[in-house]
């Protein structure tokens, strides 16, 4: 597994500097790296702890020196580092095989190099590609399909129709084609939309732990290539969400939302239903988004904490802003009448 640092220059599209023999044998922090293995320094202000590191190489931006040391110059050093760090540390996939507790219902399709966990049911018509893993404890519904290479963690629940596509990773909890959240009232009842659509995620997603995402009412929820979920998120029936789109823990997606590409949607948002949001947009933590709002946007809106007693005065004049407001554009009239007379 170990490299020289001319070879991983070479793979980074870097430029190495020092001894580019020197042997990479792991990846570590500035404070716990040891000699055989490679750190990395993100800006000036790491250079001090570098020095003092015992790494005997170093991921360095373009613009900054260590003298005396190895290492390597590349534009994006996390990038760089998380490239080095997949060299070393690969995803530990477990043994192909089935376990004699498995239950599998009829008509199931099982390729090669699939590897099966205890107490693991696969219900009927179900197909699953190659070098899929399904950890202990998981529930495949009926008609679902599985792209190669996936790999399901412990206690995972993929619906009936639901499609799943090669490449995704699903942490440990989540459940994929859970019933979206539609009643419609009838004489003081709440009687429940059936919801007969599905959901699809497309290659090389990972949703986080205890991910919830429901299928559509009718048609599907979606989400596309490289999409990547933190722990605890909801995404609700019918939300698309768009490729490489990064959405972090404990958001909530109303239904038929429409996210786009390329976004990083940051903790504890709410996202209303129907809304748009357009490509490569960021959405600060604990925003409401309530409108739609176009491509390239930067919006957020995040009271930080404040003394309890300021909270509740604050949240005392809440009420009354609207009052507040008109006889605030009265006094702004009756002071622009005077100024002029």
């Amino acid at each position: 597994m170990s490299k020289t640092l001319r070879e991983f220059a070479l793979e980074l599209d870097g430029a190495f500097f020092g001894d580019g023999s020197f042997l990479v044998e792991g990846v570590a922090p500035l404070p716990t790296a040891q000699k055989m293995q490679i750190s990395f320094v993100v800006s000036k202000k790491h250079l001090a702890a570098a020095q003092e590191s015992q790494a005997g190489a170093f991921i360095l931006p373009e613009n900054l020196e260590l003298p005396n040391k190895n290492g390597i110059h590349v534009k994006n050093p996390r990038l760089a580092m998380a490239k080095i760090a997949h060299h070393f540390y690969a995803l530990p996939r477990p043994p192909a095989g089935i376990s004699s507790l498995v239950q599998i219902g009829a008509n199931v399709t099982l390729g090669d190099n699939v590897s099966i966990g205890s107490f693991v049911v696969i219900e009927d018509n179900v197909t699953i590609e190659n070098g899929v893993s399904i950890l202990p404890h998981g529930y495949i519904g009926k008609d679902v399909k599985i792209g190669k290479d996936t790999f399901l963690h412990p206690h995972v629940t993929i619906s009936h129709g639901c499609i799943i596509g090669q490449n995704v990773q699903i942490q440990a909890g989540t459940v994929v084609g859970s019933d979206g959240f539609g009643y419609v009232s009838d004489d003081n009842a709440q009687l429940k939309v059936p919801h007969t659509g599905i959901v699809q995620i497309d290659d090389n997603v990972e949703l986080g732990a205890q991910n919830t995402i429901d299928r559509g009412t009718f048609g599907k929820t979606w989400l596309k290539k490289g999409v990547k979920t933190d722990n605890q998120v909801h995404i609700g029936h019918n939300v698309e969400v768009g490729e490489q789109t990064l959405i972090i823990a404990q958001t909530g997606i109303g239904g038929s939302a429409k996210i786009g590409s390329h976004c990083i949607i940051a903790g504890h948002v709410v996202v209303r239903d129907q809304i748009t949001i357009g490509d490569r947009s960021l959405v600060g933590a604990k925003t409401t988004v309530s409108q739609s709002i176009p491509a390239g946007s930067m919006v957020s809106f995040c009271i930080p904490e404040i003394p309890h007693m300021d909270a509740m005065r604050i949240a005392r004049i809440i009420p009354r802003l609207p009052e507040l407001r008109k006889r605030l554009e009265k006094l702004e009239r009756d002071l622009g009448h005077k100024e002029k007379n």
